[in-house]
């Protein structure tokens, strides 16, 4: 017979064991079934790990095919330079020595019109509160370019 308890008490405690073991066994089963789908996202991702290696392989394989080509270039414009090396460093010629040359009269231009007008040296300096040491290079320089004009000329 029944312990001391009433029956419709037993029922629903019975009930109730029945709702927890119905609840835990579904637990149980929903995570078998999400364990099985855990290999198969596993083998994605593996896939596409290799799928990625592959493509840094071949940009790998790229990337060394341009620097090849690039070395090339640069020997080819290493060449080209060494071959135009004589033609610029005839006098006149240099872009880069009209430059400076340029420049340098720009930065002296008070010194070339005081020694134009015919001052002397000494008297160029001092009126153009610079060095006699700066006055006389300027002056190289001008009868310098005057000489290799007339020359080229």
């Amino acid at each position: 017979m029944i312990w001391p308890m009433e029956q419709h008490t037993f029922f629903l405690a019975l009930m109730l064991l029945v709702v927890i073991f119905g609840s835990v066994s579904a637990f149980i089963v929903i995570k078998k079934k999400n364990s099985r789908n855990i290999p198969h996202h596993e083998q994605h991702i593996m896939e596409l790990i290799i799928r990625e290696q592959e493509k840094s392989k071949r940009l790998g394989k790229r990337l060394e095919s341009l620097e090849e080509e690039m070395a090339g270039l640069k020997c080819e414009l290493n060449e080209i330079d060494k071959q135009s090396v004589p033609t610029e460093n005839k006098h006149g010629n240099s872009f880069q020595n009209n430059l400076q040359y340029h420049t340098f009269m720009q930065k002296n231009q008070e010194i070339v019109l005081l020694l134009q007008n015919g001052l002397s040296i000494e008297k160029a300096a001092k009126v153009s509160n610079r060095s006699v040491r700066e006055v006389e290079m300027v002056e190289a320089v001008l009868k310098q370019r005057s000489y290799l004009q007339k020359n080229v000329d």
